[in-house]
């Protein structure tokens, strides 16, 4: 579950990021906040359900 949020966010970090970071900062922070997201959610629901 974890690499299926890793993976693509590194492609797309590779793919429409590559030359210059500090112009396309607010672009890849908009981008990121869903895979982020995505992340708590399942942390989330893995801690739910292992009763932690």
């Amino acid at each position: 579950m974890l690499l299926s949020l890793v993976i693509p966010q590194i492609t797309l970090q590779n793919v429409y990021f590559p030359s210059d970071s500090l112009q396309e900062n607010v672009k890849y922070q908009s981008s990121a906040q869903s895979f982020l997201v995505l992340g708590i959610l399942a942390t989330g629901l893995a801690l739910g359900r292992t009763g932690v």
